[in-house]
């Protein structure tokens, strides 16, 4: 059993699984999008993007 693991750090339980990298890529914007809609609705604070290190 193998496949991708993905998530975002900024959005706290926002993650998914794919079995190819594009597919869990794919997957997680329409997890980020449930989780944003989920967090407006609840009135939760929503965090701001962390910037990009190299």
């Amino acid at each position: 059993m193998g496949g991708w693991f993905a998530k975002i750090v900024e959005l706290p339980g926002c993650m998914t699984v794919g079995e190819t990298q594009a597919d869990a890529l794919e997957m997680l914007e329409d997890a980020k999008l449930t989780w944003l809609s989920g967090s407006i609705l609840a009135g939760d604070v929503i965090p701001e993007p962390k910037a990009m290190t190299a």
